[in-house]
């Protein structure tokens, strides 16, 4: 009878093909050396190990710790071979998976899918282990967990100033989840823009980068397999618009009343919920060499800091330094883990993305 892989076995051999030589050409994480990098992912995978996550099993079953080891067997699309290699997108992976606050947006306007990806390793590792392994594998393809597919979307990752230290993994995913967000456009990457079919010279028209809320909502329930709700300030006034036509509005879910209240039960049940930050603001008078990024901000909320008034939030763009205009935010950690003072964080709070189960109609409970 065959005996079944320790955790020591399974991590010698996922080892063995991540001390293989490391492709270059794509920028490693700042300041490590290929050595260094190589020792990283075998810590992260001990730590995934002692932390029992190599045994968490994806939505068909399968566990982690196998779904890497079939990675680490199978090769990787022949155009994903050499650059970055197959090494380094496994590597990638691990260390994703053991550390999902290194997943950052670089400097491309995925902030919504980011947020996505962060919380999908975070809370469901073996699922997004799933799905980026099959996007690094020659077919490229996957079915997500309502169905519906996921397709890898660059044929070849060739690294440029903009991609900043996202990794290629999470490169591939944003991507793909970038496409998928619009079926009906073409994402590109090199331009981090949306694309239709028009009468421009080379035949299509720029339909701007981001993702809204109603394709965000989309994806979400896509990835999870799980309904959400969501509340915006533009639901809210429309509500208002009928409510000043007589009709009663008052069980209907209103962002200003409610969002915060719904939030703080999101928390306490230790459940997410997505923000969209109205960080623009008045722009006129900003340096943009000081505030680069004043645009819509999706975030992922993380705790409250009742003691202090503060919103602990991972910002996608993993800041060095607080970036929001007029806003009192500082940086935790290095890891993207910010925090915002309530005040201003309701302030900002233009979208929010939550489940069901935290939405209560203040006329049937009295929360106000």
């Amino acid at each position: 009878m065959t005996r079944s892989l320790t955790r020591e076995d399974i991590v010698r051999a996922l080892m063995g093909v991540l001390r293989e030589p490391v492709d270059r050409s794509y920028p490693l994480p700042p300041y490590e050396t290929p050595q260094q990098w190589a020792g990283i992912c075998e810590r992260a995978l001990r730590e995934m190990g002692e932390r029992g996550l190599l045994s968490r099993r994806d939505r068909e079953g399968t566990s982690l710790a196998k779904t890497l080891l079939r990675s680490a067997q199978r090769p990787v699309a022949p155009s994903l071979a050499d650059v970055p290699g197959k090494v380094r997108l496994l590597g990638g992976l691990v260390r994703n998976l053991a550390d999902p606050g290194r997943i950052n947006q670089g400097h491309k306007g995925t902030c919504a899918v980011t947020s996505l990806e962060s919380y999908l390793a975070e809370r469901q590792p073996a699922e997004y282990a799933r799905l980026v392994a099959a996007l690094m594998a020659p077919e490229g393809r996957v079915e997500m967990a309502s169905g519906a597919p996921l397709r890898r979307d660059e044929s070849a990752l060739v690294w440029t100033r903009t991609e900043a230290w996202r990794s290629p993994v999470s490169r591939l995913f944003q991507v793909a989840a970038m496409e998928r967000a619009y079926p009906e456009l073409d994402y590109r990457n090199t331009i981090d823009a949306h694309f239709q079919a028009g009468t421009t010279v080379d035949g299509s028209i720029n339909t701007g980068t981001g993702v809204d809320l109603k394709a965000f909502d989309s994806l979400l329930q896509e990835l999870t397999g799980e309904e959400w709700e969501i509340l915006s300030r533009a639901s809210a006034r429309a509500a208002a618009a009928l409510a000043r036509l007589g009709l009663d509005t008052s069980s209907v879910a209103d962002l200003e009343r409610d969002g915060w209240p719904i939030i703080l039960r999101s928390l306490a049940a230790g459940d997410a919920a997505f923000v969209t930050l109205n960080t623009a603001g008045d722009t006129a008078d900003l340096d943009p060499e000081q505030f680069p990024y004043v645009l819509p901000h999706k975030v992922r909320v993380l705790a409250f800091d009742g003691e202090n008034d503060r919103v602990v939030y991972e910002d996608p763009l993993d800041p060095t330094e607080s970036w929001i205009p007029g806003a009192d935010t500082r940086v935790e950690d290095d890891r993207g883990r910010c925090s915002i003072s309530r005040v201003d964080f309701c302030r900002l709070m233009d979208e929010l993305s939550y489940l069901p189960v935290h939405h209560r109609s203040p006329a049937a409970t009295g929360d106000g």
